[in-house]
């Protein structure tokens, strides 16, 4: 997004993330094993460390993409809201999070034991070859000063 200008009018935009797997030994119910994106503010955009987990916002960007419906073998897109579009960064990196419902609404899971987990994951930017890197797609307007 650092091509846009500072000017520009960002009309819409989606980000589209490629699915890579989902687990859901918690047997939460698909709302709230859902992928919601919100912003993110790492210290690196490069070597992400644990402490960047405490780096993910709480508002959501986008309607989430329940667990039942998020595609492990294409793109699962985002269609940004308000604040989302807010977050774009026109003239520099725009960063986006990914955190399951349940944990962005502070719920309670049932947990059945210790060692079970319930996540979706999608491919990065730093993942061997382009076929599969995130998308942001933008749909914007400079106005005309003259």
């Amino acid at each position: 997004t650092s091509t846009l200008t500072s000017g520009a009018l960002i009309n819409s935009a989606i980000l589209s993330l490629y699915g890579q797997s989902k687990i859901n030994q918690l047997n939460l119910p698909s709302v709230e094993a859902a992928l919601a994106i919100v912003g993110a503010t790492p210290a690196s955009t490069s070597a992400l460390t644990n402490s960047d987990y405490q780096q993910l916002g709480a508002v959501r960007f986008a309607s989430d993409c329940s667990w039942d419906s998020f595609n492990t073998s294409g793109y699962n897109d985002f269609s940004l809201n308000s604040a989302g579009i807010d977050a774009i960064n026109k003239i520099g990196n725009t960063k986006f999070g990914g955190r399951s419902a349940i944990d962005l609404d502070n719920g309670s899971p049932n947990w059945v034991a210790s060692g079970y987990t319930t996540y979706v994951m999608g491919y990065f930017a730093d993942q061997t070859d382009t076929t599969q890197d995130p998308k942001l797609v933008v749909t914007y307007s400079v106005p005309n000063l003259f």
